[in-house]
């Protein structure tokens, strides 16, 4: 199979696009391998500025300067002081860069604005584009099928061991907060959602938010969980008693 890059590269020429700014954390960690995720919708751990032709470069700040250099090899590395609007400004002036693609789901429409007003001068048209790494990402390879098993054996094994220690009288809360740190002390990222654990009543609610309500024998309790192993997410739910239903 064609790398990710390459394929990319290969869309982009077809679209008769310059450059693709990639700004989403997942897309981005798929095409570079970079890890960090992002804080919110306004905080950015960088961004990647991926030519139809040449090099690819991730641009991020000093926080990230370490991160970039492992786990990026493929990527020039461009720390920025004053943020990345900046920065991405003079690459592409540098790069002549006329139609530039962005991800218009990951992009807030405030900064596109701002983008558009900020190239403008430099003749960089933006062309927003909606779901084209995504579609790419929904073919894996064998090495992330192996990610993705991983990810559900290691989510089985935590429920495995919690479940052995839930007893009547620990709160919902308390069991999800349980689960959690074994999911981080067995190697997980961290959870893929917020875990539920919902008991009684509670299961009614498919999105039910743990509280102290204490779990009772002979009822049914939900137990939602997920996690991330290596950027890649694991989703289970289970519905278990304490005791003769």
């Amino acid at each position: 199979m064609p790398s990710p890059l390459s394929r990319l590269r290969r869309s982009l020429n077809q679209r008769k696009i310059d450059a693709f700014l990639i700004t989403c954390p997942e897309n981005r960690r798929y095409l570079s391998g970079f890890s960090p995720p992002d804080g919110s919708l306004t905080e950015s751990s960088g961004a990647l500025l991926i030519p139809a032709e040449g090099e690819p470069y991730l641009l991020t700040d000093s926080r990230f300067r370490l991160e970039a250099e492992k786990e990026a090899p493929g990527y020039e590395v461009i720390i920025y002081s004053r943020g990345l609007l900046p920065s991405l400004r003079e690459l592409l002036r540098t790069l002549n860069i006329d139609r530039l693609a962005v991800e218009s789901q990951a992009v807030l429409h405030s900064t596109f604005l701002r983008m558009s007003r900020k190239f403008k001068d430099l003749g960089t048209a933006l062309v927003p584009l909606e779901g084209t790494v995504e579609k790419m990402r929904l073919c894996k390879d064998p090495g992330e099928l192996r990610k993705i098993e991983a990810s559900v054996r290691l989510n089985e094994e935590v429920f495995q061991e919690v479940y052995k220690e839930i007893q009547p009288g620990m709160t919902e809360i308390e069991t999800a907060l349980y689960l959690e740190q074994t999911m981080r002390r067995k190697g997980a990222d961290g959870p893929s959602f917020p875990t539920i654990v919902a008991g009684g009543p509670g299961g009614a609610a498919p999105h039910a938010i743990p509280s102290n309500r204490p779990l009772q024998t002979g009822e049914p309790i939900l137990i939602d969980m997920g996690l991330i192993l290596e950027g890649y997410c694991s989703d289970m739910s289970r519905t278990i008693v304490l005791g003769p239903p």
